[in-house]
């Protein structure tokens, strides 16, 4: 009979670290967590910090290299106090400097003062022969998200400079002294559609990084060449940070007791969307009940969007409340409405909550003000203003890449003074009023996982709560009324071998309506 052994677990920590480059997203994130939990550890600390120091020391490429700040940036975030290596120590052997890095040593150290110049490596001027390589523009969107296409692109057309052939000349240097042969294979592993639609949600391969570093690096020497000014170059960088050190803070919950529930109808779509929204019925009707606190707080659901059930057929609902007056008899199209506030036509920011954060890589700071007349919508004879809008991070945040589907909501700039400040508390964001509290947005998954149904959203929701005072006293003064527009999403297939398809519908509560007076 063998005898049990117990694995050494100091023998797994080496495999835990070559997470930190697994071409999954969610696990980096994990990986990184884990690591940072570690370091907490007593019996653990020590070896795990000599670990790091050293996978830090050996990297090779920009963007890779500030994960190993971020590992450290996150134990802080998990304990305040904890004691991890000096600033000075990571200094001398930190392998990579960068933008990016400049910014995440600054926010790991406030006693960081090192001048930026000393962290703009790159290659210098590109060289009239150089061999270009047509394989850099032709991905450069497979392996990056587009945004880092449009902003390489913006720069050229908005400052007359050559951005782009830097960045892939960079890209080329970096190729050379890795010893890469370009190659797309893994992003058809990846990103191409496998088995019943089922692609990865969040991925970056080597060849990812390499781009992403090349970035880095032209920022780098057009900021040097005093080409692009440094509050655009950090700008930039930021958007290379793979998460938002705020947003890192909140723990994405399990999903609400009182979100809608499966319904367990097979084949019959129409019996499933009215058993839907039953439920929301009860819940537009009961939510002031079931979201009230023990402490005597009561909140309204201003604002949500989330899964609800995936079988043959995948349900998401979005909720969206508005202050509504009603002037005649003519309903207007929810389905415009929605579409509408959330962006979908007519893309002029409508919606979209202006932010002013003193970090770039911190998703905390305050609501920029607007006038109420500036966010105010008419459709036929209903007037309507949104309760929330989209926020916007200047990172992208990568690591939690559901985040980046469903989006950050804050209250509605007019619905506070000019003090509206919002911040991580509590595992919740927390919005402030002065000191009080008029809100708190927090997300949760379902089952999230590294693969998803092509075209289908994530296992995931969020949602913002609103003091139901602000609520009440926001309508009274404006003599509207509070009401929700939702849209039910449904996804489906006409058969097992096709991609999904999308029908909606959609339906409102609590809206007032016009009161015909008989003629006498």
């Amino acid at each position: 009979m063998m005898s049990s052994k117990t694995i050494d677990q100091s023998l797994l920590h080496p495999i835990l670290f070559s997470r930190l480059t697994w071409p999954s997203l969610l696990v980096q994130e994990r990986a990184a967590n884990s690591i940072g939990s570690l370091i907490l550890d007593k019996e653990n600390s020590s070896g795990i910090k000599e670990l790091l120091l050293k996978w830090m020391s050996s990297q090779l490429l920009e963007s890779v290299a500030a994960k190993a700040i971020l590992v450290l940036l996150r134990s802080k975030i998990l304990n305040p106090t904890i004691r991890t290596p000096s600033i000075s120590e990571l200094l001398t052997i930190y392998p990579k400097r960068s933008l990016l890095s400049w910014l995440l040593f600054s926010a790991y150290d406030s006693s960081y003062d090192e001048p930026i110049g000393a962290s703009l490596i790159h290659s210098g001027s590109v060289p009239d022969n150089y061999p270009s390589n047509p394989f850099f523009s032709k991905f450069v969107t497979g392996f990056l998200p587009p945004i880092y296409d449009y902003w390489a692109k913006h720069i050229e057309k908005k400052e007359g400079f050559s951005f782009y052939k830097h960045w892939e000349y960079e890209w080329i240097i970096l190729i050379n002294q890795l010893g890469i042969t370009p190659s797309v294979i893994p992003m058809d592993h990846f990103w191409g559609t496998k088995t019943n639609g089922l692609r990865y949600s969040a991925i970056d391969t080597e060849m990812s990084e390499v781009y992403r570093s090349a970035f880095l690096r032209a920022l780098a020497y057009f900021l040097e060449q005093g080409f692009i000014s440094e509050d655009n170059a950090l700008f930039l960088a930021a958007e290379t940070c793979p998460i938002d050190l705020e947003l890192w803070k909140i723990t994405p919950e399990k999903r609400p007791d009182w979100w809608p529930i499966e319904i367990m109808v097979q084949r019959q779509t129409d019996s499933a969307i009215g058993a839907i929204w039953d439920q929301v019925e009860k819940m537009w009707s009961a939510q002031s009940e079931f979201l009230s606190t023990s402490d005597g707080d009561k909140w309204l659901l201003s604002e949500a969007t989330g899964f609800i059930q995936q079988g043959e057929t995948v349900y998401d609902l979005e909720i969206y409340g508005a202050f509504q007056k009603c002037h005649g008899p003519v309903v207007p199209d929810l389905k415009e409405i929605i579409s509408y506030f959330k962006g979908e036509v007519n893309r002029d920011g409508y919606n979209e909550v202006l932010t002013k954060c003193p970090s770039l890589i911190r998703f905390a700071g305050t609501i920029e003000p607007e006038n109420i007349n500036e966010l105010v919508r008419s459709f036929h004879d209903w007037t309507l203003l949104p309760v929330s809008g989209r926020a916007h991070t200047i990172t992208t945040p990568r690591w939690q890449a559901w985040r980046m589907y469903r989006n950050i909501w804050l209250p509605a700039p007019c619905l506070g003074d000019s003090q509206v400040s919002f911040s991580a508390e509590k595992n919740s964001l927390i919005i402030r009023d002065h000191n009080r509290i008029i809100g708190k947005w927090n997300d949760w998954t379902d089952g999230l996982s590294e693969k998803y149904f092509d075209k289908v959203p994530p296992r995931t929701g969020q949602y913002l709560l609103m003091s139901k005072d602000i609520i009440e006293e926001f309508a009274h003064r404006t003599n509207s009324t509070f009401c929700w527009l939702c849209r039910l999403n449904i996804y489906y297939k006409e058969n097992s071998y096709d991609d999904y398809k999308l029908m909606t519908d959609h339906r409102s509560f609590g809206q007032s309506k016009l009161i015909k007076h008989k003629a006498r």
